[in-house]
């Protein structure tokens, strides 16, 4: 089977490897389409692209972004963009207004942790960033300098990175729902709600209804909540399950992907869920229509 993954990251966001080293990785996962949707920024896109001329992949141009709508109890909600163009000067404006703020949302956070006791400075994350600036980076080098106490990612963000944590700044600018969509939609891209399965359940059809009532396209149907969010199999099962007869009975396009950040951060792995490339199909013919 010809398989796509359509949700995975480079270092121009939060992933390890860079585009060149991404998509040497997903010829070896054998992928016949891969795309990059890196955290509110498209600067990956074009080095991906060039690199994969002739070398049997194809590279789909993507972004995720994250959103939120206060007044309706929807905070971040992330929105993957796929065929987008990545030279629009709209998405290149939105991609380094959101930049310059994650570098202000992390100086503060960095600030934070400071005061909190931890040996840790701005520099020394600059250091280990490529373009955009993620809290895992932060988390890397406190895993680095403290590993007794933070054995992993997970443990820093559950105790000081995860939202309404100790160290935790929220950014000041996010696009409503509606924004990122058009956004999206006027780059000549798709608009997919991600990962539905991890907001809250008692209010993800309401999303949905939501999500649709924006202009939203499609939803991630095959995502592994098991391995990412840590819930048993048959939770996972059902969860995307019930997202692709929520997709069906209302003409939605199916999307999905790893979410693949790289090799170090385990047991994701790029390509793993076998969507087959008839997927990438029918996204690409809404993309042209």
């Amino acid at each position: 089977m010809d398989k796509v993954d359509l949700h995975a990251h480079t270092n121009k966001s939060d992933g390890e490897l860079s585009p060149e080293d991404f998509v040497d990785q997903a010829i070896a996962s054998g992928l016949k389409a891969v795309a990059i949707t890196d955290h509110d920024t498209i600067s990956g896109c074009k080095e991906a692209v060039e690199y994969a001329q002739g070398k049997g992949i194809e590279i789909v141009p993507g972004i995720e972004i994250s959103c939120s709508d206060k007044d309706k109890g929807f905070t971040e909600i992330h929105v993957v963009g796929l065929f987008v163009d990545y030279t629009n000067k709209n998405l290149i404006a939105f991609s380094e207004k959101v930049h310059d703020e994650r570098i202000n949302q992390k100086r503060q956070m960095i600030e934070k942790l400071q005061e909190l006791g931890f040996d840790i400075t701005f520099d020394e994350v600059v250091k280990i960033t490529n373009y955009s600036f993620g809290r895992p980076h932060v988390a890397a080098i406190l895993m680095e300098k403290y590993p007794d106490k933070f054995p992993d990612m997970k443990s820093v963000f559950d105790q000081y990175l995860g939202n309404d944590k100790p160290g935790f700044v929220a950014r000041a600018f996010y696009p409503t729902i509606g924004e990122a969509i058009t956004l999206i939609k006027n780059a000549g891209g798709v608009a997919i709600l991600a990962h539905p399965g991890i907001y809250d359940e008692t209010r993800v059809f309401e999303l949905l209804d939501y999500f649709v009532s924006r202009g939203g396209q499609g939803l991630e149907t095959s995502y592994s909540y098991t391995k990412i969010n840590r819930i048993p199999e048959d939770d996972s099962t059902k969860r995307n399950t019930q997202f692709r007869d929520y997709a069906e009975q209302h003409g939605l396009l199916q999307s999905g992907g790893s979410d693949f950040h790289g090799p170090k951060r385990k047991p994701v792995v790029l390509g793993e869920l076998d969507i087959p490339y008839s997927v990438l199909e029918k996204i690409r013919s809404t993309s042209q229509s």
